[in-house]
């Protein structure tokens, strides 16, 4: 299973793991040269994907942190995720119970 994981809080990234083996990981600051970037670019995804030598068909399940936390200090996006063709769609919630012993 090929799982992408995005995170667009600070220091924004994508990890892609193939059967628990991290095949790549690329921060977003890397690529943009701006330091603790926040938020994912479409040039940072498609760095991870060729560095995982996969495409994004390939990608089975993608796992979201802060969606809403990609904005610049002007409170423009990093990239516009509708123009992208980006789109969350919630198909199951998972609601986890904490038991405490």
């Amino acid at each position: 299973m090929n799982v992408m994981g995005l995170n667009f809080g600070y220091s924004g990234s994508v990890t892609i793991v193939s059967n628990g083996i991290i095949l790549s990981h690329v921060v977003t600051a890397d690529e943009v040269d701006k330091k603790l970037a926040r938020g994912v670019t479409k040039a940072t995804i498609k760095k991870a994907l060729d560095t995982a030598d996969l495409r994004l068909k390939d990608i089975d399940v993608t796992g979201v942190v802060n969606w809403y936390a990609d904005r610049d200090t002007d409170g423009s996006e990093m990239f516009d995720k509708v123009e992208e063709g980006f789109q969350l769609q919630m198909i199951k919630v998972l609601n986890f119970h904490w038991k405490i012993m």
